[in-house]
């Protein structure tokens, strides 16, 4: 009986390990077009944010151009061009003086995640630099 229980207990436990996951496969490829929306921690900046992404199918390294629209105001957040790697699961990206740490849907057509300015701009002397980011693929 006993084995009959643990033999149950492992196929249960095998069973749950292998259902559903939220981490992207490692060959999901970044590149292409994906726009969205940031906001800091204050909820004083905002805006949309389109980032045109590259990813050679060999590589996890990621190239491309960020273009950020907020209207008339200034921001922490300034367009330029994009650094980064694809570990799978998540993307690590450089943009001007802001690093972005974003997870990776499991198809590859959502990130989010957040920023932190690593650089000061004369913009961002009041503010924390830091907020939030949601991108879909266009």
């Amino acid at each position: 009986m006993k084995n009959l229980a643990l033999t149950l207990f492992i196929t249960i436990l095998l069973s749950a390990c292998s259902s559903g996951s939220t981490v992207a496969p490692l060959d999901v490829s970044l590149s292409g077009v994906f726009t969205g929306s940031f906001e800091n921690v204050e909820g004083t900046q905002d805006g949309t944010v389109t980032l045109n992404l590259s990813q050679l199918s060999d590589s996890d390294a990621i190239t491309g151009n960020a273009i950020f629209d907020t209207g008339d105001r200034n921001t922490c957040l300034i367009n330029g061009l994009v650094a980064g790697t694809n570990n799978g699961a998540s993307a690590s990206l450089t943009i001007g003086g802001a690093n972005l740490q974003l997870a990776i849907s499991d198809n590859g057509n959502t990130l989010s995640g957040t920023y932190v300015l690593v650089t000061a701009t004369t913009s961002c002397s009041s503010e924390s630099g830091s907020g939030s980011i949601t991108l879909t693929r266009s």
